[in-house]
């Protein structure tokens, strides 16, 4: 996403990692199982990055719950619980996720929160200066918008036509166009105002068929053959332009429809949960870790870590009534079953077994 080259990180050892958790002694017991039990068989310590990899290129020093517990958070209470979803732009494509779908599977990452779709609106709705943030990325040659501009729009909205809202606890944008946050970045995935309870995030690149851009540096087995795979994938695509032959946007296998609502999904519930105030995850393979590529995008879980999701205890207010490991791992699970997400779910089911069977003992 940006250019410059970080070589100070370093990736946490186990000390850090537990000191990162904290102590559960005084935990429930239910959120004490399920942030120390069966760990090592459940999660990935974060692994060594290649160069190009996220933490590589952006500083990050890791947040651990206790100082996620010393930040100022936005929790649920009262009425005010409601997380709506603004879409921005034509969703008017085949391959476009259903917005129902990343509603109804991210709802379950939120117990005690409700999610619902607002009115659709178009970037001509949007004031001239947020316009004028309009420019075309240099790799793709494609229109790009500023997600700086979109989300101060999105705050304006909020004070002049949701002010009695006493319902709203977030509002993310969400958009097919590609965007970037700031002048010297190519693009971004999703940015998001903590303080103001605002995101923006977009699909765009999230579909395989989105331009490719020439990756850099080392890389594992599996990156080389989806690289080669798609180069010629474009190679083919391309000679088969020369007959004459345009675009096909009627059809895309069904590989395809899960990988690209699994990537919405990912984004989507990541983006909320910073507005949690949580930060990007450096200890785990986990739903919150930075991501600067797809390739990196789909090298990450669709759960979250036992830091992080102490941390997402935290910021649901330490209701044990509303947040349930158990039950929510159940309802992901049947997420999961139902949108044909076979590892994640083989997973989901592993972990409760675990936890169940601890519960039984």
């Amino acid at each position: 996403m940006c250019a410059s080259f970080n070589n100070l990180f370093s990736v946490p050892t186990d000390r850090e990692r537990s000191r990162a958790l904290g102590d559960t002694y005084q935990l429930p017991d239910s959120i004490r199982r399920a942030v120390t039990a069966g760990i090592n068989e459940c999660f990935l310590p974060f692994p060594i990055p290649n160069e190009g990899d996220w933490v590589t290129i952006n500083q990050e020093r890791g947040q651990t719950a206790e100082a996620f517990e010393r930040t100022i958070q936005t929790i649920p209470h009262g009425n005010r619980r409601t997380i709506y979803i603004q879409p921005i732009g034509s969703f008017n494509h085949p391959r476009v996720p259903s917005l129902e779908n990343i509603s109804e599977f991210s709802s379950h990452f939120f117990p005690g929160c409700r999610l619902e779709t607002l009115p659709q609106i178009d970037f001509t709705d949007l004031p001239k200066h947020s316009r004028m943030g309009q420019r075309i990325d240099t790799y793709t040659k494609k229109p790009q918008y500023s997600a700086t501009l979109i989300i101060d729009h999105l705050k304006k909205m909020k004070r002049r036509q949701r002010k009695n809202d006493t319902e709203e606890l977030f509002c993310i944008g969400v958009t097919m166009a590609d965007i970037y946050p700031y002048s010297s970045w190519n693009f971004v995935y999703g940015l998001a105002s903590t303080i103001d309870g605002i995101a923006i995030y977009s699909f765009a690149r999230l579909d395989p068929s989105f331009p490719d851009i020439e990756l850099v540096g080392p890389c594992t087995e599996q990156e080389r053959i989806l690289i080669l795979k798609r180069a010629i994938s474009v190679f083919v695509h391309e000679i088969i332009h020369l007959f004459g032959i345009k675009h096909c946007i009627y059809y895309f296998t069904e590989q395809e429809r899960i990988l690209i609502l699994k990537r919405a999904i990912s984004v989507f519930v990541h983006e909320i949960i910073h507005l949690f105030g949580i930060k990007h995850c450096i200890y785990y393979l986990c739903l919150m870790n930075g991501a600067e590529t797809e390739v990196e995008m789909d090298g990450q879980p669709l759960y979250l870590c036992p830091i992080c999701l102490r941390k997402m205890y935290t910021a649901t207010g330490k209701d044990r009534k509303i947040f349930n490991p158990v039950e929510t791992y159940h309802d992901i699970l049947d997420a999961c079953q139902k949108f044909h997400f076979k590892d994640e779910a083989a997973w989901y089911e592993n972990r409760l077994n675990i936890l169940t069977t601890l519960t039984n003992e």
